[in-house]
């Protein structure tokens, strides 16, 4: 996995659809299926297997458990996103401290958010066996395939992308050894 990192990358998986705004409020329909958690060397993925108010529940209990017993800093690639959803699922603030997502300059000279996708590529990590190929969007879909079927492929498919995730956001971090420092007013919140 490469050097051990001091904290703990976090990278969820959602159902659901972006509301109009800005900041938090972006968030508010959007819900975790499942929540991967990269500390010491360890991957842990929580997931839910059905969309009934218990399958959240247990979801929302078994995050809040591993949020308290997990190492800070928070890492996340576009933490303003961890953090939206959290907020509004936990119905708390969870403060990421720093995120793996930089600016970069396009051939035009304009500033814009790098992704992913792009990043993984020009840095030369390997996929990790991500089906979705950091194509994220694809998740829903799965979710979608996996309630109408049962076809636990589809619920496998995005545990392997959230496992893919957490590692390409390791081998991120131990490449390039940079990240933002996170400014926890940009959500719109104060806490």
């Amino acid at each position: 996995m490469g050097e051990k990192i001091d904290g703990t990358i976090i990278d969820i998986e959602t159902i659901g659809e972006f509301c109009e705004g800005f900041g938090v409020e972006r968030y508010k329909q959007v819900r975790p299926i499942t929540a991967g958690f990269l500390c010491d060397s360890t991957i842990e993925i929580l997931y839910i297997t059905g969309e009934a108010a218990n399958d959240f529940r247990r979801l929302k209990n078994a995050v809040e458990s591993k949020l308290v017993r997990v190492k800070r800093p928070f890492y996340a690639f576009n933490a303003e996103f961890e953090m939206g959803v959290l907020h509004w699922f936990l119905g708390r603030s969870v403060k990421f401290d720093r995120d793996l997502m930089l600016k970069t300059v396009t051939a035009c000279g304009n500033q814009v958010w790098e992704s992913k996708r792009v990043l993984v590529k020009c840095l030369g990590i390997q996929n990790f066996d991500d089906p979705f190929w950091d194509l994220g969007y694809k998740v829903p879909d799965s979710w979608q395939r996996y309630q109408a079927t049962g076809d636990k492929k589809f619920l496998e498919d995005i545990v392997l992308h959230n496992r893919a995730c957490l590692l390409k956001e390791h081998a991120i971090l131990n490449t390039r050894k940079r990240w933002r420092e996170i400014q926890h007013d940009q959500m719109g919140d104060d806490s």
